[in-house]
């Protein structure tokens, strides 16, 4: 991919966050596969995403064993099954926090906490820019995350996020697909 100037169909960065900020909430159903090296084979996980601008993320795992993780404000809670095992403050975490903000500074459309935790590559592909495809990469800058995630690839259509890449420096990949929902608008 190579990176497009404004001109034509292209979208700017700034264009493209407030397009994904205009929808305040996202629900999705997700399919991920994790490539370990730790593991003989790839995992794969389903579950469903949920956020509501400006800061609720929640991610639960419909596999076996079910699991859910919510991240509302400040406040971290993870649940196995129906017991909550975990409950911390995000600000205790920086390199969390950071992680955290991929997600819900992107989908809100918050390009200075973007900025704050990450270097930015925005592009579009050159081939076929009526397709309206992005691709978000954001390379930590906090060491402390650097050291567990090397890059976060965000690929969409308009504004419409579609998949999640984690790069570790390891090489291990975790690769989610967001699935459309009925009535998304996005």
């Amino acid at each position: 991919m190579a990176l497009l100037s404004t001109s034509g169909w292209a979208a700017t960065l700034d264009e493209r966050l407030a397009s994904l900020s205009a929808h305040p909430v996202l629900e999705a159903a997700y399919e991920e596969t994790r490539q370990m090296a730790l593991l003989d084979a790839p995992l794969s996980l389903r579950g469903r995403l949920v956020f509501r601008a400006p800061d609720y993320l929640a991610k639960s795992v419909e596999t076996s064993p079910p699991e859910l993780l919510v991240v509302e404000g400040s406040t971290v809670r993870r649940q196995l099954g129906a017991q909550e095992i975990a409950r911390f403050a995000l600000d205790a975490h920086p390199a969390l926090r950071a992680f955290v903000e991929a997600y819900r500074a992107t989908l809100s459309g918050d390009r200075p906490a973007l900025e704050a935790h990450y270097r930015i590559e925005y592009s579009e592909p050159v081939d076929a820019p009526e397709r309206d495809d992005w691709t978000l990469v954001l390379i930590p800058r906090d060491s402390d995350l650097a050291a567990r995630v090397e890059r976060i690839v965000l690929d969409g259509r308009a504004a419409r996020l579609q998949r999640i890449r984690i790069h570790e420096p390891g090489g291990d990949l975790s690769d989610m697909r967001v699935m459309a929902t009925a009535g998304d608008a996005r």
